[in-house]
């Protein structure tokens, strides 16, 4: 097997797993319930911001340095409403319809989050952000194990048996003409 072959696929999907398990972890969970009035025609939103699920359980809130644009969907077009700093934000008196919450954060978190929602009249709707889902660090460290591992097995399996993948090839095409 050519070596060089390997190296540049290994190399290739060792970056993929990198890009992928370092562009950050951000979960949003979305729960509905019935606003208190239940002639309510307006509805409304409630955003907040925790870093890990362990704070979010605590009800501890991120104090991260996070900006809320919220607007409003109509045909495929967004109309800004509101933007505000903050790590928590309330949105009352909301027509049903579909609107788009875009949260800016400074470093080390997400630079850009976004969700569609839609929101029904009569209906409370709340957001919880959770920024750090998953240990990075642990996924990045199992990932680079597996990849080198991968190599290993490779390199072994390419020493013990020497099998030019190029000449089995060649010898597959001259046996089918």
């Amino acid at each position: 097997m050519n070596t060089g072959r390997l190296r540049n696929a290994g190399r290739a999907a060792l970056a993929l797993l990198l890009a992928v398990n370092l562009s950050g972890c951000v979960s949003v969970g979305v729960t509905r319930s019935k606003a208190a009035s239940p002639a309510a025609t307006e509805g409304s939103l409630d955003v907040v911001v925790y870093d890990t699920p362990a704070q979010a359980r605590a009800g501890v809130v991120s104090a991260s340095n996070m900006t809320l644009d919220l607007g409003r969907v109509e045909k495929r077009r967004e109309t800004p409403l509101q933007s505000s700093p903050g790590s928590t934000w309330s949105f009352g008196k909301l027509q049903p319809g579909e609107y788009r919450m875009h949260l800016k954060a400074a470093p080390p978190a997400p630079a850009i989050t976004e969700e569609d929602l839609r929101i029904k009249a009569g209906e409370a709707v709340r957001a919880q952000v959770i920024l750090k889902k998953f240990p990075t660090v642990t996924v990045v460290g199992v990932t680079l194990g597996v990849v080198a591992a991968a190599g290993i097995a490779a390199a072994v399996l390419n020493s013990a048996f020497r099998i030019d993948l190029g000449k089995l090839q060649s010898r597959k095409r001259s046996n089918t003409h």
